[in-house]
């Protein structure tokens, strides 16, 4: 049988992970998947993803399309991820928090103090064009390091929920231009601390 080639793509949303196949001329190639996302709530303001449930079910996608079209050849592979996301690591790559999602509100009395005249989070807007806000790192880092200590503690690196399932497929912590576009206020706001933002 001829193999055909193909572009793979996996889109990994708060609600779920797609994965599918394309042509080179940008038509389907085979079924779809899609897996779910548990995105944990409460009255609190919570919205957390477990990131080893959340990696498992992309790479269960990832499987299911594969093994659909195993004569196809992969060219190459494009990745979407929800932004904003947050979560620690160890020195191991262990997940020291869950993934807190752009929606989690619980850092929003945080948010709102660094939105005072005078604090100098509320001065990044006109360089930064980063709004103060709960999604962002600059106010879930100092939300983490207040009420969850032992984590804090742990963490050897934050990243996004996107850094941490290509370093556990590829091997490699790092991040993207896009990733680092959406917490490049946090580089003027943070404290030294041996805990460092990829």
């Amino acid at each position: 049988m001829r193999s055909t080639s193909a572009v793979l793509s996996i889109d990994i949303g708060t609600s779920s992970t797609r994965a599918a196949l394309f042509d080179l001329a940008g038509m389907p190639h085979g079924p779809a998947s899609q897996r779910a996302n548990l995105l944990r709530t409460d009255a609190t303001g919570m919205a957390e993803i477990d990131p080893e449930a959340l990696a498992r079910g992309v790479i269960e996608a990832i499987d299911q399309v594969l093994k659909a079209s195993p004569d196809t050849r992969i060219l190459g592979v494009g990745i979407s991820c929800f932004w904003h996301s947050l979560l620690g690591l160890d020195a191991h790559g262990a997940p020291t928090t869950a993934v807190l999602s752009w929606a989690d509100r619980r850092a929003g009395a945080i948010a709102a103090g660094q939105r005072e005249p005078g604090h100098r989070a509320a001065a990044l807007r006109p360089d930064t064009g980063c709004p103060v806000h709960s999604s962002y790192w600059t106010a879930k880092l100092p939300w983490l390091r207040q009420s969850r200590p032992v984590a804090w503690a742990a963490t050897a690196h934050w990243v996004s929920a996107a850094d941490h399932l290509l370093a556990r497929l590829f091997g490699d912590l790092g991040t993207s231009v896009s990733m680092a576009s959406g917490t490049l206020s946090l580089i003027h706001i943070s404290e030294p601390t041996r805990q460092e933002a990829i």
